[in-house]
């Protein structure tokens, strides 16, 4: 299903159904707004949220917030990933089967499980270095 999503629906589709415009520089494509995302969007007035179209993904230079479709419509709804895919299900009227990503999510939980039970893991201890508290780990989708 995740694939269909991503064959099917684009970034600039997510933009535009989002009302969030582009500006071209060159080769490089930014977000017209600060970044719609992070808490850096509250603090940069530079225009930091970058596009790719060629290959549907998206970067902050300021947040480091990376992803794709999915992503940044978890990110910017809030939500988690799961509801991210119903939300672009919904909204371009592709047909969604919540059968499909039971494993998705199943995987999903227990890899942040495994993440949180074991704080002398080096991804764990690689959050830490980078200044994460644990309530904000807790809340990584």
């Amino acid at each position: 299903m995740i694939e269909k999503i991503k064959d099917t629906v684009t970034i600039d589709d997510i933009l535009n159904r989002l009302s969030l415009s582009t500006n071209q520089s060159g080769n490089t494509t930014y977000l017209n707004e600060r970044c719609p995302i992070g808490e850096c969007g509250k603090k940069n007035k530079n225009h930091t949220f970058q596009i790719y179209y060629d290959t549907n993904t998206f970067y902050c230079w300021s947040c480091h917030s990376t992803g794709d479709i999915v992503d940044f419509v978890s990110a910017y709804n809030k939500c988690d990933k799961s509801e991210a895919i119903k939300w672009i299900c919904k909204e371009f009227n592709i047909p969604y089967d919540s059968s499909s990503l039971a494993g998705f999510e199943g995987i999903y939980r227990y890899g942040k499980e495994q993440l949180l039970s074991n704080k002398q893991s080096k991804e764990y201890l690689y959050l830490k270095r980078r200044g994460y508290k644990d309530d904000e780990i807790n809340g990584m989708e």
